[in-house]
């Protein structure tokens, strides 16, 4: 017996000369992997291997090519961006699925379920952009730190802005201001000669933006709305006027 126990002293003795250089397996506190001096009640610290630098793969028995890792996304030296990949190769359905779970009980409030935050050292970030979605090195979608979405741009400078072609059933603008008081009895409806004379020399309606301005500060389609409205409803106002004096002319006439 005391020779077994004196086995297991020497053999446990030797496992911990061989391994204790690089880990660290106490019976209680932290662990160490990679390291002797664990920080965190796991500290794995992974040699590059390979050029990428994996810390962590977790699989199944059943399915060995489908795995979730902790990696190295620099592939380099010297510097370390934490990646988290999802690796799927089973059939066409999601690699990687993240999900926040909560109960009917919590279903309240205006906290959200699930949080990405994006942040400068506990401050806010100002210049660069906090979330990016790609197909593999092309950007498609970013949203800067002022919380502006670009589609097809990586410098909105609008809450929603996108170089392409939008397609929707609906859009609903709000906007302040609507041109009724043009039929209001007080409104200095301009003449028609006067219109003519400014549209010869300026080659567009009076109010109404030019070709050179919209093709340089783009146009605003609730303000467009509004002028368009203001000049049909000026027109209206021509038209009715015309009709005055055609039956004025036709009164005359028959007497």
């Amino acid at each position: 017996m005391k020779k077994q126990y004196l086995l297991l002293l020497i053999l446990s003795a030797s496992i911990d000369n061989i391994f204790a250089q690089t880990n660290y397996f106490p019976p209680n506190g932290p662990t160490g992997i990679g390291t002797t001096s664990p920080s965190y009640q796991l500290d794995i610290i992974a040699p590059q291997i390979a050029g990428s630098e994996t810390l962590l793969r977790l699989r199944s028995s059943d399915a060995l090519n489908d795995f979730l890792s902790f990696q190295n996304a620099t592939g380099g030296s010297n510097s370390f961006i934490p990646a988290i990949r999802g690796v799927f190769t089973s059939d066409n359905r999601p690699s990687i699925m993240m999900i926040g779970e909560t109960i009917p009980a919590n279903d309240n409030g205006t906290w959200p379920v699930q949080v990405f935050d994006s942040r400068s050292n506990n401050s806010f970030l100002v210049n660069r952009n906090l979330f990016s979605w790609r197909n593999f090195t092309n950007e498609l979608m970013v949203m800067n730190p002022s919380g502006n979405l670009g589609i097809g741009t990586t410098t909105p400078t609008h809450k929603l802005e996108v170089n392409g072609t939008i397609k929707t059933k609906e859009v609903n603008v709000t906007t302040t201001g609507w041109p009724d008081y043009v039929f209001a009895p007080e409104y200095n409806l301009i003449s028609l000669d006067s219109l003519n004379e400014f549209i010869q020399v300026n080659r567009h309606l009076p109010g109404v933006p030019s070709e050179s301005e919209v093709n340089l500060n783009g146009s605003n389609l609730g303000e467009m709305n509004v002028i368009l409205l203001k000049k049909i409803e000026e027109l209206t106002l021509y038209v009715i006027e015309l009709k005055k004096e055609l039956n004025e002319i036709k009164y005359t006439g028959k007497n």
